[in-house]
């Protein structure tokens, strides 16, 4: 199942021009994430806030999804309703930011590719940041689009209202509009990145983070029950081999001078993804901050490329559509093993009313 997902989201707009065919793997994408059951590592966490919001118990979440489980509940709607939706606004953003940002199904299928090997499982899992990382990248297409920062900065606050971890992306769309030139300097986004690197295998933030935990909301209080825990791939071998690609191709120039200024702002995504990841790579839940940009490090391979010369990419892409692959059929298989076997075999229906 998973396998042929894969094949038919990425090759069919990369053999298709017309954008007909990226809109339809979209739409797989999101039939996928919007009808499933309990597939997600964090649906049965999900489904028990909506059943205790619905029953009229407190539960630390955001007023947002408290409020749309009320409506869904009293309209006669289950869970999946809350699946249905989130999933829905998601690829929306995502569908609306990718138009803007690349120019051709063939650059899109390089993101959808990666997107599959390398953020499919987080995705599906953290819904609500999910949702709220898709605004935020839909904020950055809009500055690209129209080099305005106020409404930019409208949609990252409404992506905080889904969830709190968006607060990062308006610093993050403040440097953007500030400078274009923040992230031309190669050695110096390194040096940025290998420094959160020390700081996090370090232990400094697990240590900062258990030190003030007394200030933390009670919503956060988790952070610090799973300190030297990860929960979010930090460390592993996908992020290590990450971390190596965007090295390498901070040593390179753009090759493509247009694209230029866009490039250089998906690689500031990439290095805040890159920087959180590692910061709290010891600190439990609290590295899952960097999923807030989620769908910038599907953009790696797509800049990554952009160092190669034309007539070398194609073989490069193929040898990168591969690795995507496996590295997707492995994660998906590993996070089914781990959580009883919440993804394989795939689960969904038509079921979204209350018996």
């Amino acid at each position: 199942f998973y396998i042929v997902l894969f094949l038919l989201c990425t090759i069919i707009p990369l053999i298709k021009p017309q954008k007909k065919f990226f809109t339809f793997s979209i739409l797989l994408l999101w039939f996928v994430f919007a009808f499933r059951d309990v597939v997600g590592v964090d649906d049965p966490g999900y489904i028990a806030a909506f059943n205790r919001i619905a029953n009229g118990w407190n539960y630390y979440i955001e007023d947002s999804f408290k409020i749309l489980a009320n409506i869904f509940f009293k309209l006669g709607f289950n869970y999946k309703a809350i699946f249905f939706t989130y999933a829905t606004l998601s690829f929306i953003f995502l569908y609306k930011a990718l138009n803007i940002i690349f120019e051709n199904n063939n650059q899109k299928s390089i993101f959808l590719s990666a997107f599959m090997g390398l953020s499919f499982v987080a995705a599906l899992s953290v819904m609500r940041q999910f949702l709220s990382a898709c605004i935020c990248f839909y904020a950055l297409a809009y500055l690209i689009k129209k080099d305005r920062i106020i409404i930019p900065l409208i949609w990252c606050i409404i992506g905080y209202m889904f969830h709190s971890g968006a607060f990062v992306f308006l610093i993050f769309i403040l440097l953007c509009k500030k400078n274009d030139k923040i992230v031309e300097n190669g050695i110096v986004k390194i040096l940025i990145v290998l420094l959160c690197v020390v700081l996090g295998y370090s232990n400094i933030m697990t240590m900062l983070i258990n030190s003030l935990s007394f200030i933390l909301p009670k919503s956060y209080q988790v952070y610090v029950s799973t300190l030297n825990t990860s929960f979010s791939g930090a460390g592993g071998t996908v992020s290590i081999a990450l971390l190596v690609a965007f090295i390498i191709q901070s040593l390179y120039p753009i090759r493509n001078e247009l694209m230029k200024s866009i490039i250089e702002k998906l690689e500031l995504g990439q290095m805040f993804y890159l920087c959180l990841i590692f910061l709290f790579v010891n600190s439990g839940v609290a590295s899952r901050l960097a999923f807030t940009f989620i769908p910038f490090i599907a953009t790696l391979p797509y800049t990554f490329c952009q160092r190669i010369k034309s007539n070398q990419r194609g073989i490069v892409i193929l040898a990168l559509n591969v690795m995507m692959l496996l590295i997707f059929s492995m994660t998906v298989i590993s996070t089914s093993r781990a959580n009883d076997n919440l993804l394989i075999p795939y689960r969904a229906s038509f079921d979204f009313f209350n018996d």
